[in-house]
């Protein structure tokens, strides 16, 4: 933020910053009333990485490595409605979980398997990395930046002030467990906000 906002300069001398940093957001879960009743999304988000940073191909081998055990945590018809991702920026954009169609069982398996989202969440980020699961995490990586456009990489190095695209690409291959156990690590350090879109049934909020 102080980037765009902090002091500037004029002809005659230079101009003090007029803001403050926002104070850390509200981690209590909000709900908000959904169209459809019965069923619902949950979005649950903290701040991420800026696409420059050093942290960023960390934090999207972490994205996946989250996204995987909460996919393992949820029902079986339900995995594919859950996803992971870090939304980076020219500034440190925001990590984000995502759960889809909840509170409404497409299965037995569903309704047999309630997911409480409030304790696999912080199991999934306070488990230590394996070596297997970053291994698996980083190949799902790499073989998604193969998939990108060159000239979108090369774009982006200008776009977000990058040394290269090479560089960058180094910087994938190189990236290593400790690199993203520790970003996992700062990211449970940070507030996470949640926002549930929820409506109960009328039958169910009559019991």
């Amino acid at each position: 933020v102080r980037r765009f906002f902090g002091a500037w300069k004029k002809s005659d001398g230079r101009v003090p910053p007029t803001f403050r940093q926002p104070d850390p957001p509200e981690t209590a879960m909000k709900t908000v009333k959904s169209p459809v009743a019965g069923t619902g999304e949950l979005r649950m988000a903290a701040r991420g990485t800026s696409r420059s940073s050093r942290d960023y191909p960390a934090s999207l081998v972490a994205a996946k490595v989250v996204e995987a055990r909460l996919k393992s945590a949820s029902p079986s018809d339900k995995r594919d409605l859950v996803s992971v991702a870090n939304n980076a920026n020219i500034l440190p954009g925001t990590f984000v979980i995502r759960f889809s169609d909840i509170g409404r069982p497409a299965s037995s398996d569903s309704a047999a398997k309630t997911v409480e989202f409030n304790e696999i969440v912080p199991k999934a980020l306070g488990h230590r990395i394996s070596q297997a699961e970053f291994d698996a995490a980083k190949r799902l990586v790499l073989a998604e930046r193969v998939l990108i456009d060159p000239m979108t990489l090369w774009l982006d190095t200008h776009t977000y002030d990058l040394r290269s695209v090479k560089a960058e690409s180094d910087a994938f291959t190189a990236v290593s467990l400790a690199d993203v156990q520790a970003f996992v690590d700062k990211l449970r350090g940070t507030p996470m906000v949640s926002l549930l879109l929820f409506t109960p049934n009328e039958e169910n909020a009559e019991n």
